[in-house]
């Protein structure tokens, strides 16, 4: 069986939620915990493009490449 759900994403008070929640066709309420976890790329102290970039280096991408 596949299930498709409706769903939408709102900013809402408290009072508008309660008023939601109250709704016939409402059958759940979920909150969503978004969290950023890289706000911004590290500024790049090379313009060589033969480096390792900034995010397979916080990865230690290198050093797994380097048991290969």
């Amino acid at each position: 069986m596949l299930w498709l759900p409706n769903q939408i994403a709102a900013r809402l008070s408290p009072r508008m939620l309660l008023a939601l929640a109250r709704e016939p066709g409402v059958r759940q309420i979920r909150v969503e915990r978004f969290q950023r976890w890289i706000t911004t790329a590290p500024l790049q102290g090379t313009s060589d493009p033969l480096s390792t970039p900034w995010n397979l280096r916080m990865v230690r991408a290198p050093e797994a490449w380097a048991v290969v």
